[in-house]
């Protein structure tokens, strides 16, 4: 019985290998025509200004029609919008204009072989733009008025483009403006963002406003005094404004309005009319200085009154002096502070009534003192600008038309420019709240930026604005890029984009 089970499995087993064989024949089997794209930039995309044509003009080669001439094809163009796909183009040239929100996209083509039904798709970046889409926006005096010029940043073809009057040059109806005090540019939100979260904000003698992010339109209603709610006086006018990344990534606010400070948090769109610089159970705000210094969770204040270091938590509204323990000095006069996305903070004092001057590094958070120690900077008395280099440390102040950097560990200072008979008007380090998304604005964050102005020259053109790498060891400055033309600079700031 064995054997006769094993005779009929060799037969079945026969008969399974005779029918492959013979089905062999049974299919037609066709090459396929596989096309690949030539005149087409999957690496660095395309860049089209809000309203104007893009135009591609992709190259097909197929296996079997090699000049992309001879097969029936079916285009379809689309971009991405929302997560959803919207179709632009049926046509084998891209040739469209484009009128979607500036921003970055992705662009997809999708090529049919109309004999097969293959589909063939390629998709690449599009970033649609505006000559005020991303960059530098430097805020300047000329004639004793306000002038916003802005030096635009195109990062697929990594290019600057100079444009003066940039409000004038977008039509907007921003009123004629006093002389000016700040330009400063920052995200608002971070759950939520949408492109009016992000906000410019222009503050002169006149008054604080801030611009459309996108058109740089001005309506009433984006008067600075529709972001405050409370008792508000006519006459308010901020000063300042400082933005924080809380916990390195929330973005919060400060603003400084005559000797008060004022705070509003990640995702709120106002300020509360009700100072931060108050001990609890005290209604009388303590006279703050105008600069503050903050990382994380708290931000440092200097109570001019008392001339004591006072802390304050992002979470509320009233201070508290530093503890004894913390070795913060006191009975000192404030000259300049700022703190950094780093976390370190640094502060000039000087005992009041004479020519000793300090220079001091602390982490507003812990709060912790690094050091406080005497200077011995040349000329630091005569000091009109502060900056200090976010990496090395080093302190930068001008005097006139001469930039000193100061080195606190060989306790001394080099001059590090001389602009002769022109003056230096601005010096800082710009603060990029999107450094992990764009590698540049890491780099970028380390340049010293300074303005300087030719009181001899042609007024709104006299002024110019550097950007200078800060080598180690006190070696000289490296000029990385240069811009003419501008105004008495006051204020620089940078546009920034996701």
């Amino acid at each position: 019985m064995k054997n006769i089970r094993s005779l009929f499995i060799l037969i079945a087993l026969c008969f399974a290998f005779s029918g492959c064989y013979k089905d062999k024949g049974n299919y037609d089997y066709k090459p396929v025509n596989e096309l690949t794209f030539s005149n087409f930039d999957s690496e660095n995309g395309y860049r089209v200004d809000f309203g104007q044509l893009l135009t591609v003009s992709p190259q097909l080669k197929g296996t079997l029609d090699p000049d992309g001439t001879k097969n029936a094809y079916t285009y379809v163009w689309s971009i991405e919008i929302n997560g959803k796909d919207s179709v632009i183009s049926a046509e084998k040239v891209l040739n469209v204009k484009l009128e979607v929100p500036p921003g970055n996209y992705t662009l997809k083509l999708i090529v049919k072989d109309d004999a097969s039904g293959v589909q063939y798709p390629i998709k690449t970046q599009l970033l649609v733009t505006t000559k005020v889409f991303e960059g530098y926006m430097v805020l300047n005096e000329v004639n004793g008025k306000s002038r916003l010029d802005m030096i635009t940043y195109y990062r697929t073809d990594n290019i600057f483009e100079q444009h003066t009057d940039v409000l004038a040059e977008m039509s907007s109806d921003l009123p004629l403006q006093g002389k000016p005090v700040q330009v400063y540019c920052m995200e608002t939100e971070y759950f939520a963002r949408t492109p009016q979260t992000y906000r410019i904000y222009i503050v002169t003698e006149t008054g604080a406003y801030k611009i459309d992010p996108e058109t740089f339109g001005y309506t009433d209603m984006n008067n600075f005094r529709y972001e405050l709610t409370g008792q508000v006086p006519a006459d308010f006018k901020p000063k300042g404004i400082i933005g924080i990344l809380q916990n390195n990534y929330m973005p919060i606010t400060y603003l400084t309005e005559g000797s008060d400070i004022y705070l509003r948090t990640n995702g709120i769109p106002t300020f509360p009319y009700a100072p931060i610089n108050v001990y609890a159970g005290e209604g009388q705000p303590f006279k703050a200085f105008p600069q503050i210094a903050a990382y994380t969770d708290k931000a440092v204040i200097y109570n001019m009154d008392k001339r004591t270091f006072t802390s304050s938590p992002f979470t509320g509204r009233n201070a508290t002096d530093m503890p004894p323990s913390a070795g913060f000095p006191v009975g000192k006069d404030m000259v300049y502070m700022e703190g950094q996305a780093t976390g370190n903070s640094y502060a000039v004092l000087k005992d009041p009534g004479t020519a000793n001057y300090y220079l001091m590094k602390f982490q507003p958070s812990w709060p912790y003192l690094y050091f406080n120690d005497a200077m011995n900077a040349k000329d630091i008395d005569k000091a009109e600008h502060f900056a200090v280099s976010p990496d090395l440390g080093y302190l930068f102040y001008s005097v006139g038309g001469k930039l000193y950097e100061y080195d606190n560990f060989l306790k001394t200072s080099f001059l590090m420019l001389d602009k002769g008979s022109s003056q230096i008007t601005h010096i800082s380090f710009q603060r990029f709240f999107n450094r992990s998304v764009f590698a540049k604005y890491t780099a970028w964050g380390k340049l010293l930026t300074v303005g300087t102005y030719n009181p001899a020259g042609n007024e709104g053109s006299n002024g110019t604005l550097e950007l200078y790498t800060v080598p180690p060891v006190n070696a000289a400055l490296q000029l990385t890029n240069s811009w003419t033309g501008l105004g008495k600079i006051t204020s620089v700031s940078y546009r920034e984009r996701n």
